[in-house]
């Protein structure tokens, strides 16, 4: 099972080395057998110095001995998984999980390697087999569950959650993922928010509501106020799952005032790639009468149960110029996703500003806090900060606030 990869040659040359010294050793009358001197040595590279690739190549030495245990080629699958080296470890994980059905550490194991990777379909099939095993073990059960939310299967899901409900009712994780899971099958919301930037207002009102084959349909009301001008827009959006790791997006509004564009037009396409990143990509075009404005935003995010860390760049062209502008945040879950609080550092293009107020610091930078609670039955409600943090005295502080109601 020795890799082929000239990165580690040099050093898996003398990790040979000592593994040919030791052997010598033996055969000059040492009583320790070659696992016994190599493994102390393959732990001190691991967890004392920290280099587990070494520890990787040192350990291939004992793989490829007579004295290999089965509990080394278990070690073996755990670093490579550490060190992002999947087929390795997935190879190894396979023979044990055949050679050792009845070890569940071995199918957890594996299973993990499939799904860091996004591969939800294939840790299912695993899962499945696995439970012809162990029928009623839980965490066997958990992982069927989230594989199947995973994959949009919300019937598979809740079955599956209150199998393991019943027979463990205080089970955290299942708990805590039906809890998460009632925000999903939610199928019409009401969602009224505001956002108020110095002398401007917007509020609005929409209603959502999820199909299970076309997707997610929301249509909104929009009033805005600045001093004497007031207006509406009214916009429909729509978001459809095209399979787990992609969705896309459409937005078409119309305006009857200045305060919004009298056309908007806005696609997005949503990209999981692996290891729990994610890529986003949205095209916007915007007519204001007087200009019409193009955005194109990119983005990219690292997000699991616990963090997400990511920003993008946009670019906006106007009649006469463009510019760039640019966002970082970083988003802390709670025990649910649906309960987090966010901080973010950017800033505004020009273009962007001068729907705002003509007189604003182009290069105007801000930070943002907010956050997002779950309410009773499910409803939640979030809200917004951001601080302008250039010196001009027409940067305004912005505020948004929203409320959902799911039924």
């Amino acid at each position: 099972m020795i890799r082929n990869n000239a990165y580690h040659g040099c050093r898996l040359a003398l990790s040979f080395l000592v593994g040919t010294l030791l052997m010598a050793g033996e055969l000059w009358g040492q009583q320790s057998s070659l696992r016994d001197s190599l493994l102390p040595i393959v732990h001190q590279t691991a967890y004392e110095q920290d280099n587990i690739e070494l520890a990787i190549d040192q350990l291939e030495v004992l793989i490829n001995s007579d004295d290999a245990l089965e509990a080394d080629s278990a070690l073996y699958a755990r670093f490579n998984f550490w060190t992002k080296h999947h087929d390795v470890a997935e190879a190894i994980l396979d023979e044990l999980v055949v050679d050792h059905n009845t070890n569940m550490d071995y199918h957890l194991s594996r299973i993990d390697v499939l799904e860091v990777d996004g591969r939800f379909e294939e840790s299912q099939e695993l899962i499945q087999e696995a439970l012809e095993i162990f029928p009623e073990d839980t965490r066997l059960m958990y992982r069927l569950a989230y594989s199947s939310q995973q994959q949009s299967d919300i019937v598979m899901t809740r079955k599956v959650l209150s199998d393991i409900l019943t027979i463990e009712p205080q089970n955290e994780k299942a708990l805590l993922l039906t809890k998460e899971l009632q925000t999903q099958l939610n199928t019409n919301s009401i969602i009224a928010d505001y956002y108020g930037i110095g002398a401007l207002s917007y509020y609005s009102v929409a209603y959502a509501k999820k199909y299970s084959e076309t997707g997610t349909l929301i249509g909104r009301l929009s009033v805005a106020q600045r001093n004497e001008t007031q207006g509406y827009q009214l916009s429909a959006d729509w978001y459809k799952t095209l399979d787990k790791t992609r969705y896309i997006y459409a937005h078409l509004g119309y305006s009857n005032t200045l305060l919004y564009p009298k056309i908007r037009i806005n696609g997005g396409f949503y990209q999981y790639l692996q290891n729990n990143f994610n890529a986003a990509l949205f095209l916007s075009y915007m007519d204001f009468r007087t200009d019409q404005i193009v955005v194109i935003n990119p983005s990219i995010n690292y997000d699991n149960d616990e963090l997400l860390i990511g920003g993008g760049v946009s670019y906006v062209r106007g009649n006469t110029n463009s510019d760039l502008s640019y966002q970082v945040k970083l988003r802390r879950y709670a025990n649910v996703r649906n309960n987090f609080i966010e901080v973010a550092y950017g800033t505004l293009a020009s273009e962007d500003l001068n729907r705002i107020n003509n007189d604003v610091d182009f290069s105007r930078q801000f930070i943002s806090v907010g956050g997002q609670v779950g309410l009773f039955k499910h409803h939640s409600l979030g809200a917004n900060y951001a601080i302008a943090l250039s010196a001009n005295q027409t940067n305004q502080d912005q505020l948004s606030i929203f409320l959902r109601v799911n039924f």
